[in-house]
């Protein structure tokens, strides 16, 4: 008679049947279970590798990362390019134009337009129709803004310096200085820029040529009427 609880021990294993190795383990798996494990951890790090050259290129490039050029298992990414040929081929022939087109991961797409007048809502409903138009929804999939430039936005183009010759406009170099003047003249080189006379500072009227690779930021300034 025994004191203690007794057992079957077969239905555990022996003490090394218990401990095999798992490489043993695994080959003792049907072919099927060790082909359907082996797909899991090949999706697993490919899926990996997608997120970490997104995070990466995010990373490099902010607001500037165009997802075009990060692969993704999730679908083919709309070229830059190609929006800009479409908007392009809109525009052809009026006073609106294109400042910037940015494609975000997740084909986030963002259109900024101006104009050498005015550029109205409306304007900017018609360019997007037309971008999506270009597309079908069935095969890419995206998101989609048109906005006009920001009148408190820097220039980017000379053609945007073109609208604010003889208006003032405020200026800020590479080096720091800053500088308020009346835009007199705009070249692909450079730009002159009146400073006016300053009765505390006793200083005349004085022109000033800035070379455009100078500029860290140009603003035009909007003056409202009383």
């Amino acid at each position: 008679m025994s004191d203690g609880v007794t057992g079957n021990t077969s239905d555990f294993g022996s003490e090394e049947s218990r401990f095999e190795p798992w490489s043993d383990n695994i080959k003792k798996l049907p072919q099927s279970s060790f082909l359907f494990v082996l797909m899991v951890v090949t999706l697993s790090v490919f899926e990996l590798i997608n997120i970490f050259s997104i995070f990466a290129a995010e990373t490099k490039y902010g607001n500037d990362f165009e997802g075009a050029t990060v692969p993704s298992f999730y679908g083919k990414m709309i070229d830059k390019k190609h929006i800009e040929e479409i908007v392009q081929s809109k525009l052809k022939g009026n006073d609106k134009f294109l400042v910037d087109v940015a494609v975000r991961s997740g084909n986030k797409i963002s259109v900024i337009l101006d104009s050498d007048t005015s550029i109205s809502i409306d304007d900017c409903i018609s360019v997007s129709r037309y971008i999506e138009s270009q597309f079908d929804r069935e095969v890419e999939d995206f998101e989609l803004s048109v906005l006009s430039f920001g009148l408190d936005q820097p220039l980017i183009m000379i053609r945007q310096y073109l609208k604010y010759l003889n208006k003032e406009t405020s200026i800020l170099k590479k080096n720091g200085e800053k500088l308020k003047g009346i835009l007199l003249e705009v070249s692909n080189r450079q730009i002159k820029v009146r400073i006016p006379a300053n009765k505390k500072k006793k200083t005349e009227n004085q022109d000033v040529d800035i070379l455009i690779e100078d500029i860290k930021e140009t603003k035009g300034i909007i003056l409202f009427k009383k």
